[in-house]
């Protein structure tokens, strides 16, 4: 198996879907884009089978050999259909039999359901609003296997059944607990029975509900059902409504998959079965340790082991057949099972740094497609018969297609003479329940049909919290002080009874950097890398040159090694310094010019590229967590939370050291202290609160000596040495608000301080699911009084502070940029107060210069930007004048 990675379009991709034929990939972008592919640009990219077969089953290779030409086509799309709405897609499937190969559906965040035909031809491509739905959200959705039926899940404990042919909504269900705030994150109809629907939900409840359409001279259709079965053991954790997503059903309909999280980090798949049709039975359980799993998908082929070993034996008396499975987790950890064995077939972890978000294979079993909450794509590729003989055709699904075809003009005949007969669309009456006990059906009023959309409210103190997984904070305050006690008693007691310890494996670390009692109990304590016996670093500038660190004991006895390295080919290496230290080593930074090492003692020994020492040994007292290298700058933040950063051409310091405690506000707030508990992340030692604040996710130093912070709250400071403090130069907050705010770039082209800083806030909101969070809260408070304005002020303040730090950072082009776009704002909200500031301020200015630009060309431009709005022309007059522009016949 071969994992390719990279992003396969202009756009993110953070849904997939192929077609029913394998011609198409579908990816849904987060700007309510969708992206068309031809599958054979993907399979052009795959190595040959027999390359693909030499590898066995447990090996995964993530960076395999491919064609860039042929990875460069793969990037272009067939046709890019972008959805009329303002929402986002969450989720995208194609229909399932072969004559609607060119049926596509999306469903959006905000409800709104689209049916887009033909999405691979730009000529015959057509977008239609299906249906939108007010109350809640909407999760997931599922095409019935004859595709006349499409079901949504919602957060608001609802299944919405819609039909496809006669465009109306014909019921809702609600068939899980009677709580409003249970969300039905699994659906699926079956694939090729056309009358099984399954759902999972919140409550830890999975129905299995059995249905069928009936003609009906007033509605057209209704839609009748029973509860089949009711199962309620599938899910055992608490934790289910924080991660399941996504059940599946075998394509041939006697095996469903459902997620069922166990205790710790244990993946646990209960597998159902249903060999004779009569009732689902618990078959089995695929368990695996060391990663979770959130979400399954049934490879859409079943396979058969022949008993003499040969692929061409395909006798159903001799073969046995079984399932392909893909299971993924939160931790981005993807598995492969077949179900005749207990034990996963492949495992892959961490395929990507961010949680895996959607998948699906391709028609024929070959590709698994996966895409994470970055929007990166990633691909699976298996050999030909790297996964065992394919049961190939399924009978069940040519004989529902077949008769589909024949039944379909008859259907069609009936919805026009039902249309004509009563002139417009009329709601059912929801379809009772044949089984009372085991199903809670929604009441339905002796009044006229219900309308198709909803217009009930959503209740906001009832919507479920958010479901979004956090990794804990970095901190040098082990987890476990509460329950070191329990585990020295434990360890105690094994030694008593006698039991024999395995004998110790080789390892690649050799212990961590112990603090020093008297900085343990400081006011920041941040963690630090381990160290390491022996580890390379390569000069970014110059992949040829690297540093070659082998660790010794940390005395004379054994002293620690460290070498520089010039790769002159494949074998051949030349030794250009070595050195010899009597401390233990775990960071290097380094230069074209300069090299630095730090010991864990908090020491920082820096070279020249021949080797000579430059300064001294730095004594900084506690180990280092970041040290950063660029040009002729080096800053280093150590364990307590100490920064310093220094001109190593002078030498000398640029700044007096500073603390990092102004940046790491404490998670919890004042007069607050009975909600602190152990739960909450904090830890009581005798009596003294040790807290947990957010994490540092970049410590650096720009070019030109700036050092930059980043945290995982998404804001990001720099350091002014004139003003000796800390500056906020992105905030989280105005990507909330401001008009300015660029919410879709995730990189970077430039190496602009600022952009750097608010491509870091992007990913952080994505990564922490912020991003619903505050478009609701953005809604209710506009519709507050005396919030009218939010929106424009905090779209001001965004603009007034990327002027500012341009001007600081000395970047003229972009400070002049923003400043006339600055000052035609003001013009258009006609706020003369601030305009007249300005530019009295550039005009009294004593300064030849502002921010590398001349003063009077400056504010010659900026008056000639605003001089086309009526409101401020009297304003513009007198500076008109006294700067020439009135004399010139300009203004």
């Amino acid at each position: 198996m071969y994992f390719l990675s990279g992003s396969f379009s202009s756009t993110a991709a953070y849904f997939v879907s192929v077609n029913s034929t394998n011609e198409y990939v579908a990816t849904a972008g987060n700007d309510a884009t969708i992206m068309v592919r031809s599958m054979s640009k993907f399979v052009g990219m795959v190595p040959d089978a027999e390359t693909l077969e030499t590898k066995s089953p447990s090996q995964v290779q993530t960076t395999p050999a491919i064609d860039k030409a042929k990875f460069t086509e793969a990037q272009q799309a067939d046709n890019v259909v972008t959805l009329k709405t303002r929402s986002k897609i969450s989720c995208l499937k194609f229909a399932n039999l072969r004559q609607n190969s060119h049926l596509l559906v999306a469903l959006c965040k905000n409800g709104e359901v689209f049916l887009v035909e033909h999405p691979e031809n730009s000529e015959l491509c057509e977008t239609t609003l299906l249906y939108r739905q007010k109350k809640g959200q909407l999760i997931d959705c599922s095409w019935s296997a004859d595709d006349q039926l499409l079901a949504f899940s919602s957060m608001n404990n609802e299944v919405v059944i819609y039909d496809t042919l006669y465009r109306k909504q014909l019921t809702s269900l609600h068939i899980h607990s009677n709580d409003d705030t249970i969300a039905v994150k699994g659906i699926t109809f079956d694939h090729c029975a056309n009358k099984y629907l399954f759902t999972q939900g919140d409550d830890k409840l999975a129905n299995i509900v059995e249905y069928s359409l009936q003609e009906d001279q007033e509605h057209g259709r209704v839609f009748k059902y029973k509860i089949a079965q009711q199962l309620s053991n599938l899910s055992s954790n608490l934790k289910v409504k924080a991660n399941l997503r996504k059940v599946a059903w075998s394509a041939d309909d006697k095996v469903l998959a459902c997620p069922n999280m166990g205790k710790g980090k244990s993946s646990l798949v209960a597998l159902l079965n249903n060999p004779d049709g009569s009732s689902w039975n618990s078959w089995c359980s695929l368990m695996a340790n060391d990663f979770r799993c959130i979400m399954t998908a049934f490879s859409p082929t079943v396979f058969a082991n022949p008993a003499n070993k040969d692929p061409s034996d395909m006798n159903p008396a001799t073969a046995k057949q079984y399932y392909i499975l893909a299971t993924a987790s939160a931790e981005s950890t993807v598995a492969i099972w077949n179900t005749a064995s207990s034990a996963p077939l492949i495992i892959a972890n961490e395929v990507s740094l961010s949680a895996i978000q959607d998948m699906c294979w391709s028609a024929d079993g070959r590709l698994l497609f996966i895409s994470t909450a970055a929007g990166e794509l990633l691909i699976g590729v298996f050999g030909e018969s790297e996964l065992g003989a394919a049961v190939i055709p399924l009978d069940k699904k040519m004989q529902l297609e077949q008769t589909v075809a024949e039944t379909l003009a008859g259907q069609l005949e009936r919805r026009d003479k039902w249309i004509k007969e009563n002139g417009s669309v009329k709601e059912p009456v929801a379809a009772p329940a044949t089984d009372p006990k085991k199903t809670a059906v929604k009441k339905e009023s002796n009044g006229p049909a219900a309308p198709e959309v909803s217009t009930v409210p959503v209740d906001l103190k009832k919507r479920p919290a958010s479901t979004a997984d956090f990794d804990a904070p970095s901190t040098s305050v082990p987890r476990e002080l509460s329950q070191k006690a329990n585990k020295i008693i434990k360890k105690d007691d094994s030694a008593q009874n006698g039991k024999k310890k395995r004998e110790l494996e080789p390892l690649d670390f050799i212990g961590s950097v112990v603090l020093n009692p008297q900085l343990s109990f400081s006011n920041v304590r941040i963690s630090v890398a381990k160290v390491r016996l022996n580890f390379f670093y390569t000069l970014p500038e110059d992949e040829s040159l690297y540093l070659e660190v082998k660790n010794g004991t940390g005395f004379e006895s054994s002293p620690t090694r460290i070498a520089l390295m010039k790769k002159l080919s494949e074998e051949n290496r030349k030794q250009i310094f070595v050195d010899f230290i009597p401390l233990k080593v775990h960071l290097v930074a380094a230069t074209e010019k300069h090299w630095a090492v730090s010991t864990t003692n908090g020491q920082i020994i820096v070279y020249g590229s021949s080797g000579r020492r430059v300064l001294p040994p730095l004594i900084l007292g506690s180990p280092l967590s970041f040290m950063e290298m660029k040009n002729q700058y080096l800053l280093a933040v150590t364990s307590v939370g100490e920064m310093y950063a220094w001109d190593l051409d002078v030498p000398k310091a640029l700044f007096r050291p500073t603390s990092l405690y102004p940046l790491l506000q404490p998670i919890y707030r004042a007069n607050q202290y009975e909600t602190v508990t152990e739960a909450n992340g904090l830890v009581f030692v005798n009596g003294d609160l040790l807290t947990r604040s957010e994490n540092l996710t970049m410590c650096s130093i720009s070019s030109t000596g700036v050092p930059i912070v980043t945290l995982s709250n998404g804001n990001g400071y720099l350091y002014d040495k004139n003003m000796s403090s800390w500056s906020l130069i992105s905030d989280s907050w105005w990507a909330f608000g401001s008009q300015y705010w660029d919410f879709t770039r995730s990189q970077v082209e430039d190496e602009s301080i600022v952009g750097v800083l608010e491509s870091r806030t992007n990913e952080e909101l994505l990564r922490r699911g912020k991003g619903r969070l505050l478009n609701k809260i953005s809604k209710v408070m506009l519709m507050k009084e005396g919030y009218e304005n939010l929106e424009t002020v905090i779209s001001l303040n965004h603009l007034e502070n990327k002027i500012l730090v341009y001007q600081q950072l000395q970047d003229s082009k972009s400070f002049k940029s923003y400043l006339i776009l600055y000052v035609k704002r003001l013009c258009e909200l006609n706020l003369k107060n601030r305009l007249i500031e300005l530019f009295q301020e550039l005009y009294f200015s004593k300064e030849e210069k502002i921010c590398g630009l001349d003063r009077a060309e400056l504010l010659k431009t900026l008056i000639l930007s605003c001089s086309k709005y009526r409101e401020v022309q009297r304003i513009l007059v007198v500076y008109g004048e006294n700067t020439g522009l009135l004399e010139d016949d300009i203004l």
